[in-house]
């Protein structure tokens, strides 16, 4: 056995100092091979880095399939969005007291917003969090402690824990941090320092302890996750979940009627519509590699040919046909070795260029890199694509009629009719698969473009984009909030250049806020499964001016539209043709229960906002008045349409008074750029853009394989391989066969048309 071994081991190395010096003597053939296989090589093991970041690899936490969302789930209505499946905490303790597959359950919700620290303030990413938070995680702090009990209580002052990288930028990791306050709005002790890594949800910075009270069923405004127990499935916490929710609907019909549970994986919530784009991507390389494979066979199937006397004469001199195969396999796993060297550094830079194209709201794009299984899996596909692109040459190379290979000329003879039927294959199958890429590429920009030049209902162009908030808690000082951004209003609008002004919850593109809508009447017992639902936005004057926003009827808001006047609202044309068809809406009154029960009298009509991108229809919405609202978390977004856009952004940061939180922050330009990353979750925008390029490249080899490769023996080969006749081929005209090219190129393009075809349906 050990000699069996060491005449492998023996014979191995003499095929690949054989095959090197073969490659050597033919460099423009090498190059253009590998150059071929390392761009299919490269695109692959750049697509995949990036899908087994986001989809295969586990999450970083302890045990982390146990870990699941527990969200709400409508049976009546339509499909579910981030918004419908947030919970209510009466719901939710309900759901945690009553179910027993959960080994802990909290829930939590998460805003960025200012934050003060001494006598400066800046945003961060804050996540409210119920008690049994961080047990659902099982995570440790890095110094301090977590919550304690009393702190989680309603009432109590609560506690706040920060991240390792907000821990690091703002305290430049001092442990003296601890015990330190921060205002969000209010202040709360810092406690503890959470461990690299971890910033569950939504790249948290700091997580405080929610202490307020339960609230009403009807107010969902909570998302919830739960650790499973050991050795209980999915599938039974979801029946159990279910039961209890049918029990609450029961028990709770005004409020609960209607709506069930969903049990789902951590992980499946997060990549969501994102693993459909990924496998696209990654199917789309995997039918350029698998291009560049028969571009490569087709190579070495002309090289082959014209190595036919050297194989002839190897075989009279008593070299098996294993033997030969043997070593013309092991020129391939040589060239498919060198390939996935070069391919390796191409995914690299590939894969960078992937996470900076990328939607902003793909998951987990930081852990994108090289590591052991990204390896392997370029190891792997080498190895795979030697054997597809070296194995039918070898085997029709080593099949020689040595009578005729050995006479003068007999090269091109014999190897030319036994080829003939492979290399027509070959060029059938690349031309199938190049149809069925380009075709499906196609569609997608096409696609794109038509989801491009949908109107999106406001003009993004000019608008700049402002955050601001106000110090102290919302609750107590609502008065102050408002007086506070009416006079930033007033003076961002008289600045130079500023064309209009206004402020909002959140800019189009970004939904805030989701409820029912009632019109003329508040039903006593309403049954929410069967109310419509709205997107309500709270704006200032200005706002429809600022965004462009057409005035379709009525008028807008007024800085005469106070708490102590009658409540007044402004809907759009969605709302409008769902709810008064053929009427007017103007002087209804509609009901919104949003911070007030109060009926509000529609005073205008503006145009429809596609809030949830361009692939969906406009839904119903509801404006309603700052000076008669509270903003949601006191946030606001103010935006100005600005001719002189670098001057104003300068301004409007300027513009907030210099002893107050309230000052706008993170001044940028809109653009459209929520539409834009919206339009890449429904249409992978870059990832058709890196399709067309690569298609590109594909033609590109195809063309220097035809015209790039000089040299009398390396020119026949090549003319061999497409089916030169014998003459032409030494006169230097590579004429093909009457009839060889439209005979390949028609059942490629039927073939790669009907894959198309079923790929779409």
């Amino acid at each position: 056995m050990r000699h069996l071994i060491f005449i492998f081991i023996d014979d191995l190395l003499r095929d690949l100092r054989y095959a090197w010096r073969n490659l050597r003597r033919s460099p423009g053939f090498s190059l253009l091979a590998i150059l071929i296989m390392a761009l299919g090589v490269g695109a692959n093991t750049a697509v995949f880095s990036v899908v087994n970041a986001v989809l295969l690899k586990p999450l970083a936490y302890r045990d982390p399939d146990r870990i699941v969302t527990v969200s709400n789930l409508s049976t009546s209505r339509e499909a579910p969005t981030a918004l419908s499946k947030q919970v209510s905490v009466p719901d939710f303790q309900d759901w945690h007291d009553q179910s027993s597959s959960f080994e802990a359950m909290a829930y939590y919700s998460s805003r960025e917003t200012a934050v003060i620290r001494g006598s400066t303030a800046d945003y961060a990413r804050i996540t409210s969090v119920s008690p049994e938070f961080i047990g659902v995680f099982a995570v440790e702090p890095l110094i301090g402690r977590s919550f304690a009990v009393e702190e989680m209580k309603p009432g109590a002052g609560g506690a706040a824990l920060i991240s390792y990288t907000y821990w690091q930028s703002h305290f430049g990791g001092d442990p003296h941090a601890l015990g330190q306050t921060v205002r969000c709005p209010d202040s709360k002790p810092i406690v503890g320092v959470l461990p690299p890594g971890f910033r569950f949800p939504n790249s948290t910075d700091i997580w405080v302890s929610d202490v307020r009270e339960p609230g009403s069923r009807g107010g969902q405004n909570f998302l919830a996750v739960g650790r499973l127990k050991a050795g209980v499935p999915l599938k039974q916490a979801q029946t159990e979940m279910a039961t209890i929710a049918r029990r609450l609907e029961q028990q709770f019909p005004e409020t609960n009627r209607g709506r069930s549970v969903a049990v789902t994986r951590l992980r499946d919530e997060m990549v969501g519509n994102v693993r459909m784009m990924l496998y696209l991507l990654l199917g789309a390389v995997t039918v350029l590699l698998l291009i560049a494979c028969a571009n490569t066979a087709t190579l070495l199937l002309g090289k082959a040919t014209a190595r036919a006397r050297e194989i002839a004469v190897r075989a009279a001199l008593g070299a098996s046909r294993k033997r030969i195969v043997s070593q013309l396999v092991t020129e391939s796993l040589l060239l498919a070795f060198v390939a996935g060297l070069l391919g390796l550094m191409l995914a690299y830079s590939g894969s960078q260029i992937l996470v900076a194209l990328a939607p902003a709201d793909v998951p987990r794009l930081a852990e994108t890199g090289i590591d052991r299984w990204v390896l392997g899996f370029t190891l792997g596909i080498s190895l795979i694509t030697s054997l597809l692109f070296g194995l039918v040459p070898a085997f029709y190379a080593s099949k020689v009629e040595l009578s005729d290979a050995l006479k003068q000329g007999g090269t091109s003879i014999a190897a030319g009719g036994r080829v003939i039927g492979i290399r027509g294959v070959l060029v059938v199958a690349e031309i199938a698969l190049t149809v069925t890429l380009v075709s499906a590429a196609g569609l997608l920009i096409k696609s794109f473009v038509a989801l491009h030049n949908v109107a999106l209902g406001f003009r993004p162009e000019n608008v700049l984009v402002a955050r601001a908030t106000a110090p102290g808690s919302f609750f107590v000082s609502i008065a102050r909030t408002r007086e506070l951004f009416k006079d930033m209003l007033a003076r961002v609008g008289t600045l130079p250049g500023v064309l209009a002004a206004g402020a909002t919850m959140a800019p189009p593109g970004y939904v805030d806020s989701t409820g029912a809508y009632f019109i003329d009447q508040l039903p006593a017992h309403p049954d929410w499964s069967r109310v419509p639902s709205v997107v309500l936005s709270v704006v200032a004057p200005g706002t429809f001016a600022a965004l462009g926003i057409p005035l379709k009827g009525g008028r807008g808001f007024s800085d005469s539209d106070t708490s102590d006047r009658p409540f007044v609202a402004v809907v759009n044309e969605a709302l409008v043709r769902k709810s008064f068809p053929n009427q007017s809406p103007l002087g209804r009154t509609i009901f919104c229960p949003f911070d007030s029960l109060e009926g509000m009298k529609i005073i205008g009509v503006v145009g429809d906002v596609r809030q949830r991108g361009p692939e969906s229809e406009p839904m119903p919405e509801c404006y309603m008045p700052y000076l008669q609202h509270g903003f949601n978390g006191a946030t606001l977004l103010g935006c100005a349409d600005c001719r002189r856009s670098r001057d104003a952004r300068t301004d409007i940061a300027a513009s907030g008074a210099p002893d107050q939180s309230g000052c706008p922050d993170e001044v940028h330009d809109h653009g459209g750029h929520a539409f834009r990353g919206r339009c890449r979750s429904s249409v992978p925008h870059h990832p058709i853009c890196g399709f067309r390029g690569l298609g590109v490249v594909s033609c590109h080899g195809w063309r220097l394989w035809r015209d790039g490769v000089h040299g009398g023996p390396t020119i026949k080969r090549v003319r061999t391989a497409h089916g030169a006749w014998r003459e032409h081929r030494f006169r230097g005209a590579a004429r093909p066969r009457p009839g060889t090219g439209p005979r390949l190129h028609r059942p490629g393009s039927r073939i790669g048309s009907l894959c198309c075809v079923h790929t779409v349906a």
